[in-house]
């Protein structure tokens, strides 16, 4: 379109999927004739319902866009191969779901025989496990398979029985992670990062994250229980939002007008604009205002209509510079639909005058065509005006290794807690819930201490049973220790989990603060671990040289404008005190390091640096293909 076009613009369309089209077109015309970026458009609903055909027509178009609307998860084909796997091993016989799992690319057993496997299980009124079973025995009517089919078929079966058995003992999302981990799923992603795996491992990441969820909700995290539950919340249409195509800040907004209050495009487009959506139908029952709230009188009878118009009015303001109406006749109802009332006020237009804008008959074969696939750079930092924000746990990823803090932080890839984590929390959990009783003054009992500590407990990640059980005596010692210590005569905590938050050179850094005292000679920064230390000289040795305490009196300096008196490392494990004085040269070198991962981040310099220490505690060793082996 010319820039000489008017600011307003209405075009009425045969259907609507060439009011998506049209929109599309123009978004990717402007931008290649004028310039600009993605982000300066914006597609406005009226409900999250409408914005399907647009984000289909900007995906054919390889338009970025962030939908704030989005769902569908579930409906990923890396997220359904997880749901296939769960649900077969929940049950064997759930034919739909070894199908899908067998034919997958962790599997890959050939289209033509999963076929015939498929029907000889219809015709037979077996499922389709039994159909595999019999497939493998000698006799079977199906006749000998080849090598390559039947060794696929064995572990496929061998993987179901296995798992069960690891179901049997295991919560969910333990045998998820194994499976994932196993199978190789995870590796094969993190080998070929391009910008459509990164989406994958992403949405694999939020399904964990419901994973988690439903285990605490369900009888018992059995997996099971879980995909029970799963099923009725499937059934229920609940779906949560899948990462998107492309998080680049440069993407065109699609969101309901709602969602766009307060917000400014230089263009916009309003759609389906047609009467019966825009204004919307009144539902009945509603919850009329007292007359004695409403600010201006209105017509009896019209309060629906009027609230529309003031909605429909805040989607036009949202725009700076062009304002396009669209709206179709056809929009896949068995009416075919007029243009919405409101488009006409604000033309100041009769109805007759609109003409509508028809498909060319190519135009409308094409819409079948596949939609292309372009993989897209990505920006995986924020740009150089926007803040950085950085947290130790952040810079300390970073600094052992660039591609550890992808995994964690930007990717967020699942991983098999490790029991080092889960002690560590719980035992944080209790000492917190210890300092803050403590600190408003409310007495607390040690059993009290041990009930958070055990409520916090998570049984994974442990090496056995028999390991799990000492780690929950050791856990229980330090308690007793850490609690008589301070019963006997420990200082009163000034703030517990204190967070905080600083500017340094355009960027961001917070954290939290696991105690603060204020003593005379001032303030004494605290910070708990689990970690073991041999002797009080190891104890003071791990304070001076901590990077986190570093920072935490760096904060403490930025907070009250002194330094503090000094820095404390408590080792609840051994009761050790490791104590220390940071100094103008730790915080300048602390200073450096932000310095170093703030410029690291923004180049995007993700490479691997693998040491044999680093890659030993590492999470991620197992799917990450520059792990460095000690051989």
């Amino acid at each position: 379109p010319s820039l000489l076009a008017p600011p307003v613009t209405h075009l009425h369309f045969d259907s609507l999927s060439a009011e998506a089209d049209f929109v599309a077109g123009t978004i990717a015309e402007e931008i290649a004739s004028c310039g600009g970026n993605h982000g300066d458009f914006a597609i406005l609903v009226r409900a999250n319902t409408d914005a399907d055909p647009f984000l289909r027509a900007l995906n054919v178009k390889g338009i970025p866009y962030r939908f704030t609307g989005n769902r569908g998860l579930y409906s990923r084909p890396e997220v359904r191969l997880l749901i296939a796997f769960m649900r077969g091993v929940a049950d064997f016989h759930d034919s739909a779901s070894l199908y899908y799992l067998a034919g997958s690319d962790l599997y890959l057993l050939p289209a033509d025989l999963l076929s015939r496997f498929m029907n000889r299980a219809r015709r037979q009124n077996k499922s389709l496990y039994d159909v595999f079973t019999a497939a493998l025995q000698p006799s079977s009517e199906e006749g000998p398979l080849t090598d390559e089919a039947a060794a696929t078929l064995q572990k496929l079966l061998e993987d179901l029985q296995g798992y069960l058995r690891r179901a049997r003992e295991a919560p969910a999302g333990v045998v998820l992670y194994e499976f994932i981990r196993k199978s190789g799923l995870l590796e094969r992603y993190a080998e070929a990062m391009t910008s459509a795996q990164e989406v994958k491992v992403q949405n694999i990441a939020r399904f964990f994250g419901e994973i988690k969820r439903f285990q605490q909700w369900t009888p018992t995290p059995a997996l099971h229980d879980v995909v029970a539950y799963l099923d009725l919340l499937l059934q229920s249409g609940e779906d949560p939002p899948a990462a998107e195509a492309d998080i680049d800040a440069a993407a065109v907004s699609v969101l309901t007008i709602h969602k766009a209050k307060g917000l400014e495009f230089n263009t916009v487009f309003m759609v389906c604009l047609v009467d019966g959506k825009f204004p919307s139908r009144e539902r009945g029952e509603s919850l009329e205002l007292p007359l004695d709230l409403i600010e201006e009188v209105i017509p009896k009878g019209e309060v629906h209509l009027q609230e529309e118009r003031r909605l429909f009015y805040v989607g036009m303001t949202r725009a700076r510079r062009r304002l396009y109406l669209t709206s179709a006749r056809d929009i896949g109802t068995a009416r075919e639909r007029k243009v919405s009332p409101f488009a006409l006020e604000a033309l100041n237009l009769p109805l007759q005058a609109i003409q509508v804008k028809k498909s060319s008959p190519l135009e409308a074969i094409a819409r079948f065509g596949e939609a292309e696939k372009e993989e897209r750079p990505r920006r995986m930092a924020p740009a150089e005006s926007e803040p950085l924000h950085l947290t130790y746990y952040q810079i300390d990823d970073y600094l052992t290794c660039p591609l550890k803090y992808k995994y964690s932080h930007i990717l967020r890839v699942p991983i098999y807690q490790r029991h080092s984590i889960i002690y560590g929390n719980a035992m944080h959990q209790a000492v917190a819930a210890y300092l803050s009783a403590k600190t408003a003054d409310q007495p607390v009992s040690f059993e009290a201490v041990v009930a958070v500590f055990e409520r916090a407990w998570r049984s994974e990640g442990f090496l056995s049973r028999e390991h799990e059980d000492r780690r929950l005596a050791a856990g229980r010692d330090a308690l007793r220790r850490f609690y008589d210590q301070q019963e006997e005569g420990g200082r009163m905590a000034t703030y517990v989990e204190k967070e905080f938050s600083f500017s340094f050179e355009g960027n961001r850094i917070s954290g939290r603060w696991d105690r603060v005292d204020e003593e005379e000679e001032g303030g004494v920064v605290i910070d708990y671990k689990t970690a073991d230390v041999p002797d009080q000289k190891g104890a003071d040795k791990r304070a001076k040289e901590n990077l986190q305490l570093a920072l935490y009196a760096w904060a403490y300096r930025e907070r009250f404008g002194r330094w503090p008196a000094r820095v404390e490392l408590y080792f609840l494990d051994s009761g050790l005190i490791g104590r220390a004085i940071k100094q103008e040269k730790d915080i300048e070198k602390m200073q450096e390091k932000v310095r170093m991962v703030a410029e690291g981040i923004r180049k995007e310099d993700f490479g691997a640096r693998p040491t044999y220490i680093a890659c030993q505690y590492c999470a991620y060793q197992d799917i990450c293909s520059y792990t460095a082996k000690g051989e």
